[in-house]
């Protein structure tokens, strides 16, 4: 699941022209994640790790809808 996103991500930014910045922090974030994973399914809730996966989630969602805000799309088209 971890290659699958990644490469979804690399799709999107070589086919669909999506800020090479956004890639990266979802790049990124797939990273953080993984790390989450080594340890699955026991979380420590105050490790960097989390916390860090938590303040990603946030700023990759702020970045996609800054994205598609800018960016309209007919109904049509989608």
């Amino acid at each position: 699941l971890f290659q699958f996103s990644s490469a979804v991500l690399v799709g999107l930014y070589l086919f669909e022209h999506f800020p090479g910045f956004m890639v990266g922090v979802g790049l990124f974030t797939n990273l953080v994640y993984f790390g989450l994973l080594q340890t699955f399914p026991f979380i420590v809730l105050t490790s960097s790790n989390f916390i860090l996966s938590c303040v990603l989630v946030i700023f990759n969602h702020y970045l996609a809808f800054q994205y598609f805000a800018e960016e309209y799309y007919l109904f049509s088209e989608v």
